[in-house]
């Protein structure tokens, strides 16, 4: 019986031994592996993590078990000789320990059961350790410390739109290209054009654009948004730049396409161009159901989805095709102009919001198009994205429905790996944005302004040709009108402090 018991006391111990050094040593190559490829924060992980992987690539999860296989394999060995050496050389092996503690009481210990302990010590001071580091790069007691406070933002600034009046100017209703870029941060321009590239620009065209248009921006150069919480992944800046709050529904939240109701309290951009008359349409180059995009957008504006799936069924790439996140960027400006010029042919207006994707991290997809022009790859796909887009608004300029049309591109969140970006503070990873327009220049404050995306739902409303009572909605501010926007008044640490704190309203009137 005693040798059952040692025996699964011993099993036990190397169990835990295991999984103790596991964690211990693969999460500190783990952690060192994102650290050296990310720069995003605990709540994003979460979201991600909690989020349905159809439709993700996910090549990078392959790259991190890789990064960390040295470290498994030295658990492994270490184990073996940790075994080795409890059951062999010193099985026989016993000591006497004295130690003065009062009346010189002599202890008498297996040198077995004191290896054991120190081992299971030394594990655990090494969990210490690692749980420093992690808290150190990814504020994790800031994200648990940020859910036990309560916020009253939403009581104090939130804007209803079914509380506003909100009416079309123009005679005939504006249509509304929207251009998501992924990842296109404001930094991938030369410092002498205000972004944090030493020498080269790599968004010269995009930079041109700004120039030439408006570009609203934290500076008196080219610029853009600070991203606060609830928006720094791509369902998080579509939602936010689109219902004028955050995404911080429950972790679990990020799975709407697991729920029968996506955000039903909300009025967002596309139940207002809905309501409208908008033929409405959202396109990506990937599964649409990954994070509940397509939910999302058919729930909140009855958009037609155009994704990976439908350009297979519609014959723009085979059945067996396949890169990076579903089919790249070449295709989806191909398909865009074939859809835009399909709706541009019918009465109503209509809004076609498109995603790309060749940016995404990890480091982008390089394409046939893309040149080799930099030594780093991620340039050279930056730098193909810029002409892209170029091209495609170049095109859209020549259609006889430009007349009517607004085209705005943005961003939709920093990069999440730390490529081009590395040495820049996150405040200052500004989101890319362009008003393009064949109307008359607007007089506008542009330059020095602080602002989020949660302002672009009034704005985008706002260009194209809407007045909205009070210039609010949601926890935006139109950055046409003379308000300040809530960045403006509060600061950016204290208006991120808030949306990443509890909110029983938020649950209430939102999910």
């Amino acid at each position: 019986m005693k040798k059952v018991i040692r025996g699964i006391l011993l099993t036990v111990f190397f169990i835990v031994l295991f999984v103790l050094l596991t964690v211990d040593i693969a999460g500190n190559y783990l952690l060192d592996w994102f650290n050296e490829r990310f720069g995003v924060s605990f709540r994003e992980i979460l979201y991600t993590i909690r989020s349905p992987m159809k439709g993700a690539d996910s090549d990078f999860l392959w790259e991190a078990v890789h990064y960390c296989l040295p470290g498994i394999l030295l658990v492994l060995a270490l184990i073996v000789i940790i075994l080795f050496w409890d059951r062999g050389v010193m099985r026989k092996v016993k000591t006497v320990v004295s130690i003065n503690v009062f009346n010189k009481v002599n202890l008498h210990l297996h040198v077995n059961l004191l290896n054991r302990l120190l081992a299971i010590v030394l594990a655990v001071c090494m969990l210490c350790s690692l749980w420093t580091r992690a808290d150190a790069s990814l504020s994790v007691k800031d994200y648990v410390s940020s859910l036990k406070d309560q916020t009253t933002i939403y009581e104090d600034y939130y804007v209803n739109p079914d509380n506003v009046s909100i009416i079309p100017t123009n005679e005939e209703k504006k249509n509304l290209i929207y251009i998501y870029m992924e990842s296109m941060e404001t930094t991938y321009a030369s410092e002498a054009a205000g972004g944090h590239q030493p020498v080269n620009n790599y968004i010269p065209n995009l930079t041109q654009l700004a120039d030439d248009n408006i570009n609203f921006s934290n500076s008196n150069q080219l610029g853009g948004w600070h991203t606060v919480n609830g928006t720094g992944w791509t369902m998080g800046a579509l939602f936010g730049t689109t219902s004028g709050i955050p995404f911080t529904f429950p972790v679990d939240g990020n799975s709407m396409n697991d729920r029968e109701n996506f955000a039903s309290g909300l009025t967002t951009l596309g139940d207002i161009l809905n309501a409208q008359g908008y033929n409405q349409e959202f396109l990506c180059g990937s599964d649409a159901t990954f994070a509940g995009r397509d939910e999302y957008f058919q729930q909140h504006g009855n958009y037609e989805i155009f994704d990976y799936y439908t350009a297979i069924e519609k014959g723009y790439i085979p059945e067996d095709y396949y890169v990076w996140w579903g089919y790249e960027d070449k295709y989806l400006y191909q398909i865009a102009k074939d859809e835009v010029t399909r709706l541009a042919s019918e009465d109503e207006p209509f809004n076609l919001t498109f995603l790309t994707v060749d940016t995404h991290h990890v480091d982008g997809y390089v394409c046939d198009l893309c040149q080799d022009e930099y030594p780093d790859q991620l340039a050279n796909v930056v730098s193909c994205a810029d002409r892209q887009v170029k091209d495609f608004v170049d095109w859209c300029m020549e259609q006889p429905f430009f007349e009517n049309t607004q085209i705005i591109i943005t961003g939709d969140h920093p990069r999440m790996d730390n490529d081009l970006v590395a040495d820049v503070d996150y405040y200052d990873r500004t989101i890319y944005n362009c008003f393009i327009s064949n109307d008359e220049p607007t007089d506008v404050n542009m330059e020095n302004r602080e602002f989020s995306p949660l302002d672009m739902f009034p704005t985008i409303l706002s260009f194209l040709g809407f007045d909205i009572e009070g210039d609010r909605l949601g926890l935006g501010v139109n950055l046409f009108s003379d308000q300040k926007t809530l960045m403006e008044k509060m600061g950016y640490d204290h208006l991120n402090a808030e949306l990443s704190k509890y909110s029983a309203y938020y649950i209430a009137h939102f999910s």
